[in-house]
């Protein structure tokens, strides 16, 4: 997988469900990242430690501003999976986790999906997700395609 560049963390990962499986975990310790450089949904389990860094990119910032309706103020560094990636099916819907609109409190989104692929690192215990293809984009309203 290439570099994603600078990725917008707009909330966590809670299920994913494709054409022939699903996965989910019930805890908040898989990032729902948004890779602005090639319109990517990545979901990865988050470090233990995150360093908490200056942002020189305003594109993801800009993201995280529109998804959330706030100004972003925390920016992460983390490193991200560079192996090769194994499909696994036409993507059918993502459950997040996310305080985006000002509401300051965390609430459950379910998104259906249409003509993206989601792809994974292993087909057996995935540490790692990526959905591309469509027309991904994120508004105001939240993942669109």
């Amino acid at each position: 997988m290439p570099d994603p560049g600078p990725c917008a963390l707009l909330g966590y990962t809670l299920e994913y469900k494709w054409n022939t499986g699903k996965w989910s975990t019930r805890n908040k310790s898989w990032a729902f990242l948004w890779s602005p450089k090639y319109k990517y949904i990545i979901t990865m389990k988050m470090p233990k430690k995150l360093k908490v860094v200056n942002s020189k990119d305003k594109t993801a910032s800009k993201i995280v501003e529109i998804f959330k309706a706030r100004p972003a103020k925390e920016f992460y560094e983390f490193d991200m999976y560079d192996g090769p990636l194994v499909k696994l099916g036409k993507a059918k819907y993502i459950i997040y986790n996310s305080d985006k609109w000002y509401s300051n409190k965390d609430y459950d989104y379910i998104h259906d999906f249409e003509n993206v692929d989601i792809y994974a690192n292993r087909k057996i215990r995935p540490s790692f997700f990526v959905c591309k293809g469509g027309r991904l984009t994120i508004t105001s309203r939240g993942i669109v395609w």
